[in-house]
């Protein structure tokens, strides 16, 4: 019995040692628990067991140390980032909802999200924030919303924009408008597309001008162009249509020189560049007889009028083209005549 005694406080020293060496590690380790990393524990004891406890719990702690550095620094960016965010907010709030043209964002299902006071108005709301969670549905024809559904579909589905599109709007109660229209992807913070957003101009008084212009360059008996500052046919009429013999389609977008006779379109380039640097926007008109090549390569005189003009959208010369094909043979005969006329006089 006293030999198991012995043996058994022999046993007992080195646990008695294990305990107290964890004891020491408990209380230092309650430091950490309030948030203090910035220390090693260091128990007195020579156990191999112990060192290596303490070795391991000296390692969560270096992580945990370093794990807290890496995240006051992510705090630190991210503050900064929200404070770089409410001061852009502060200014592109107001920017936003002072613009005279209609600015909104919209979800994956192309419900609003935010919309400015402008558009607010343009659908008769009083508050912008009437509009939130809504669609064009609540405010637009179905005709017309589901036009726009589908061309936001296809924003999100293919990431690429809308640019100017020229759209009739027709509200719910209506009422027809016309909007120059921009929509683009909206992408968040990881660059995944999270909705739209758009911007739209009301150019519905541009269009009723455009009309009334139309109107007077269809109503011309002679050949009617507006030309801009390239040469490039950007309005004609059927005028035109019928004395050269293009369809209006074949006209639109192509240089004046294609109703030009093609040994002199080089010339004729020159003339035209020249007449655009020295009158410019100046209402100072030409008059000069030509000749005109139609479709089928038939060439015919023709008297041409320019007159520069200066418009929101640029610069360009309204051209004028009467065909004097019966004038020339008039005169033609008129000389005839005089010539009998000598012949015969003694």
């Amino acid at each position: 019995m006293t030999v198991e005694r012995a043996e058994s406080g022999r046993c007992r020293e080195p646990e008695q040692q294990l305990r107290f060496a964890i004891e020491q590690l408990a209380d230092q380790l309650c430091v950490a628990v309030d948030g203090e990393f910035d220390f090693k524990v260091n128990a007195e004891s020579c156990d191999e067991t112990t060192e290596k406890l303490q070795m391991l719990i000296n390692f969560v702690l270096d992580t945990a140390r370093r794990s807290l550095g890496e995240l006051d620094e992510r705090i630190e960016e991210l503050e900064q980032t929200a404070t770089a965010l409410r001061r852009e907010r502060y200014v592109l709030d107001p920017l936003i909802d002072q613009m005279p043209n209609s600015v909104y964002f919209k979800d994956r299902e192309s419900r609003f999200t935010r919309i400015n006071a402008a558009l607010a108005r343009r659908i008769q709301l009083t508050d912008p924030q009437q509009a939130i969670g809504k669609t064009d549905f609540d405010f637009f024809s179905a005709e017309h919303a589901r036009a726009a559904r589908e061309e936001e579909e296809e924003i999100i589905r293919s990431g690429r924009p809308v640019v100017n599109n020229e759209e009739q709007e027709v509200r719910r109660d209506g009422r027809i408008a016309w909007m120059l229209t921009t929509k683009m992807p909206l992408h968040d913070a990881a660059g995944k597309i999270v909705g739209t957003f758009g911007i739209s101009r009301n150019i519905t008084e541009h269009k009723r001008e455009e009309g009334r212009v139309r109107a007077i360059v269809e109503s011309s008996p002679d050949g009617l162009l507006f030309v801009d500052a390239d040469g490039v046919i950007v309005i004609t009429n059927s005028a035109t249509e019928r004395m050269f013999g293009y369809a209006r389609e074949e006209l639109v977008g192509q240089t004046v020189e294609v109703l030009v006779p093609e040994g002199v379109r080089h010339t004729h380039t020159e003339r035209r560049r020249t007449f655009v640097r020295e009158h410019g926007s100046r209402t100072v008109g030409a008059h000069f007889d030509f000749h005109g090549r139609r479709k089928n390569g038939i060439e015919f005189p023709v008297e041409v009028g320019l007159c520069p003009v200066s418009l929101p959208e640029g610069d360009f010369i309204i051209t004028t083209i009467h065909d004097i094909t019966e004038r020339k043979h008039l005169q033609r005969e008129f000389r005839a005549a005089r010539e009998i006329q000598r012949s015969l006089l003694p």
